[in-house]
């Protein structure tokens, strides 16, 4: 017997490679995203409830339930984008990010609001970077979300929203990520959740800690950039490549590699990422290197 999941992803399959089908593809993705926005109501989550790691653990993966089918959309979308899926892709990562949050409880609780983006961001990036889909990653880490109406346009762009939003539930993914002696605990801890959907649904062979490291330094990087470029402080939430700095294969020193060897024609520049500048990323990664050095992990 096929499983919803199943369905959904085979629907998905047909559709995206259609250009004559992208008046249906846009209108099974819509149905997907609405009931996304149904589930993730904000009725449903109380956010003056008591904090506690089972609690914690609960809601989260409550959250990754509700979210299962449009992280597949976006998975599929982000792996095989074409720029004609670019308002689709947008589209998604808008309407969670602008799914209405609390303004009163525990701030654990409000900070958590901000997980299932964060869950769909890193599914979608880890797909776009595992197709070395540039313009598709620049989509996911920068779509502009409003949920206020107000502030520096900088900091609506999704990668700022979700990383300013969940820092004040950072330490609670020590009691739940399996180990409290973790230094990125959340980070770990959407390691080993990520790991079934992604292998599941994306042919990405042995490569899931390569492309998983690889999203979180460029997800870091361009979070610190946007920030800097909008006269604010640069700031980001580090992933496990913090602590591989100093080891073999380190992958913030891979991607510095890279972006050394091509200058302004490396990929990531030409899809737009660090307003397409070697001499702007150069500068970002040197805080990121610098951050990471102040830390006595190395």
């Amino acid at each position: 017997m096929t499983s919803k999941s199943e369905t959904v992803t085979n629907k998905l399959k047909t559709l995206i490679p259609d250009p004559i089908m992208r008046i249906v593809l846009d209108e099974f993705v819509s149905e997907l995203l609405k009931s996304a926005e149904r589930e993730l109501d904000l009725k449903g989550f109380s956010s003056s409830t008591s904090v506690t790691a089972e609690a914690v653990a609960d809601r989260i993966h409550q959250y990754e339930r509700k979210v299962a089918d449009i992280q597949i959309a976006l998975m599929l979308l982000a792996y095989w984008f074409e720029p004609r899926h670019e308002m689709l892709l947008e589209k998604i990562i808008t309407r969670i990010g602008e799914i209405e949050k609390g303004s009163s409880g525990i701030r654990i609780w409000l900070s958590l609001d901000w997980y299932p983006l964060l869950f769909l961001q890193y599914s979608a990036g880890i797909a776009a970077l595992a197709s070395r889909n540039y313009l598709a990653l620049k989509v996911i880490l920068t779509t502009t979300i409003e949920t206020d109406g107000l502030g520096n346009p900088f900091a609506k762009s999704a990668v700022v929203k979700t990383s300013l939003g969940m820092a004040e539930a950072m330490e609670v993914f020590k009691y739940i990520s399996g180990n409290e002696q973790h230094r990125v605990p959340l980070s770990e801890f959407l390691f080993k959740e990520l790991k079934t959907p992604v292998e599941v649904n994306l042919d990405v062979h042995r490569n899931y800690e390569v492309l998983f490291d690889r999203y979180e330094v460029f997800s870091a990087l361009t979070c610190a950039d946007i920030l800097q470029s909008g006269g604010h402080s640069p700031m980001s939430l580090l992933g496990r490549f913090a602590w591989k700095y100093q080891r073999s294969g380190s992958p913030l020193a891979l991607i510095l590699q890279e972006a050394e060897q091509s200058g302004d024609g490396w990929a990531p520049l030409k899809a737009g990422l660090f307003g397409g500048s070697y001499a702007r990323f150069r500068e970002v990664s040197g805080w990121i290197s610098g951050r990471i050095a102040q830390l006595g992990w190395i």
